[in-house]
């Protein structure tokens, strides 16, 4: 593979999650037409900033990754907020130093997806949802406010360093109703078409990946867009090795026309009618490459899977897919 890399995905923050997992917002991959998109350039960003770094550590290690053993894999909606960003929804003078991870905080927005896809009688949703996070005792000691949407399943946790103080208004709801996000859209049992937005070259360069009609002001006017055929094909192929090996971060997925030029850009292209598409995701550290080709490979629909080394300290597979009908989990998630 002849991926260009950054820092954003070969930092390492635990076994399940690198860096570029928690640039997943709104302001980060679609900025307001109003200006100019925000260049975040790693070494600008990150590299010189030691509090982000020990806050995404502790926020991964000592309260996702155990979050995790009880609830199962994680999907991101929205984290860190850099400095760059001068205004926002997560701005300093409505949240404080949360979303930009600083002051002792990190908060980030996340969806359970067996916790919300459950049986009938035991589907979490809404304040049921953010009792069951708050019942996770492992994560007690660092775990601060926990804040449930209307009309999603996402919940934002706030992680808390040891002696931070409290900062903000401790809203535990969030009623206000959401505008259509990429990342309300579900395409399969732990994937939302947003999870497929991503890019460490996307993130330096300013580059918008977000499919046009994925996001909207009114939830009534959303209708399937072309990008969702590919990301359905994916997530039939990439559920089972999730539920197998773990929660995986995409580092390469839709790509729009003109953002590259290598030998394999026509395939990151997911507005064609059919396949075959092409995605660069990354395991679990520790994870044997081969049990996953295997279980890849078992699927018809699969064209080809490609493993090497990745820099994160891990291996990155790509994954080439023909069109395949994955109708589970389609749609908006509402309450």
């Amino acid at each position: 593979m002849t991926e260009g890399l950054t820092g954003w995905e070969t930092t390492r923050l635990s076994k399940h999650f690198i860096l570029l997992d928690f640039l997943a917002d709104y302001e980060v991959y679609r900025q307001p037409r109003l200006r100019e998109r925000q260049r975040l350039q790693f070494d600008d960003v990150w590299r010189k900033n030691d509090e982000h770094d020990a806050l995404a550590r502790g926020l991964c290690k000592r309260l996702l990754e155990p979050l995790m053993e009880v609830w199962g894999p994680i999907s991101v909606a929205d984290a860190f907020w850099p400095s760059v960003f001068k205004s926002g929804h997560a701005s300093p003078e409505r949240y404080g130093p949360k979303h930009r991870w600083t002051g002792g905080e990190a908060t980030v927005d996340i969806a359970l997806y067996r916790l919300v896809d459950g049986p009938v009688d035991k589907k979490k949703t809404g304040a049921t949802l953010k009792r069951a996070v708050e019942d996770v005792t492992s994560i007690d000691d660092c775990r601060d406010r926990v804040i449930s949407y209307l009309r999603t399943e996402f919940l934002c946790v706030t992680f808390k360093a040891k002696g931070a103080k409290i900062c903000g208004a401790p809203n535990t709801d969030k009623n206000k109703t959401q505008k259509l996000r990429a990342h309300h859209v579900r395409v399969g049992r732990y994937f939302n078409l947003l999870d497929f937005c991503r890019s460490g070259r996307a993130v330096e360069e300013g580059k918008d990946l977000v499919p046009m009609g994925a996001e909207k002001n009114d939830w009534r006017d959303y209708s399937p867009i072309a990008e969702e055929a590919a990301a359905r094909s994916f997530a039939a192929a990439l559920d089972p090795l999730v539920d197998r090996f773990g929660r995986i971060s995409v580092v390469r997925g839709m790509e729009t026309a003109g953002f590259s030029d290598d030998e394999h850009a026509d395939l990151h292209r997911w507005d064609r009618d059919s396949g075959p598409w092409r995605l660069v995701f990354v395991l679990p550290q520790g994870t044997d490459p081969k049990g996953v080709c295997d279980l890849l490979a078992m699927h018809p629909h699969v064209r080809e899977v490609q493993p090497c080394r990745h820099a994160s300290d891990s291996y990155a597979v790509a994954l080439v897919v023909d069109q395949r009908d994955y109708d589970e989990h389609r749609g908006l998630r509402l309450d």
